[in-house]
């Protein structure tokens, strides 16, 4: 695909594109983590040149600099950043699964993903990327109980305010209703249902534009 009239460098079939497009929220989180990791070495260096007597605590901003630098390298920042990234990837992730995995349909002698007629089902490629995809459907389905298990479990234990778990997992049900804190399971419900409602139809459409 390109972006902003710019094209994509890397030449992949369909397989690989649909592959792609699921994989880069992983490969953003794994970035995201090794980010984590070099914060917490950055800290940890500045937090012991902070010991007494050392040069940066002489030096007033330099010292302040590296304790705030060292307070910034907290956890919950990168867990609210993770949280919401998948958050934002589940429909697309929601989408490739269906796609893959249920819209194999006869094409003359052979069967093919409806949407990538180039990728033969039950065969070679197709075979080798089920159970990424099985995978990547068992997560979208057991994401919504997720959700719903752990904010009921913080609301029963009267820790949704604790501050610790609201920077971290804050973002799941700040903008609900104690009552209702599971509202966000309910919101990637309603876009599992709303895809794989609306699927049959965008299959019926593609059916109908293939030779």
């Amino acid at each position: 695909p390109a972006y902003f009239n710019v094209g994509c460098p890397l030449h992949l079939d369909a397989a690989g594109d649909m592959v792609a497009r699921v994989v880069s929220p992983l490969v953003y989180l794994a970035l995201l983590w090794m980010f984590f990791g070099l914060h917490q070495l950055l800290a940890f260096s500045f937090i012991r040149c902070c010991q007494p007597g050392s040069r940066f605590q002489r030096d007033g901003w330099r010292g302040r600099f590296a304790q705030w630098f060292a307070r910034e390298a907290s956890p919950y920042r990168y867990v609210t950043t993770t949280i919401v990234l998948l958050l934002s990837a589940y429909e697309r992730m929601t989408e490739a699964v269906i796609t893959f995995l249920f819209s194999c349909t006869a094409v003359g002698k052979q069967h093919v993903v409806l949407f990538s007629p180039s990728i033969v089902c039950y065969t070679g490629v197709w075979m080798r990327l089920v159970p990424l995809f099985a995978i990547l459907g068992a997560l979208v389905l057991a994401t919504p109980a997720v959700i719903v298990w752990w904010t009921v479990r913080l609301r029963r234990n009267r820790r949704l305010d604790d501050e610790k778990v609201r920077r971290s997992l804050g973002t799941l049900y700040d903008h609900y209703r104690p009552q209702v804190v599971w509202y966000q399971a309910y919101q990637l419900t309603r876009r599992l249902v709303i895809v794989g409602t609306l699927f049959p139809l965008a299959a019926a459409d593609q059916l109908a534009t293939l030779p």
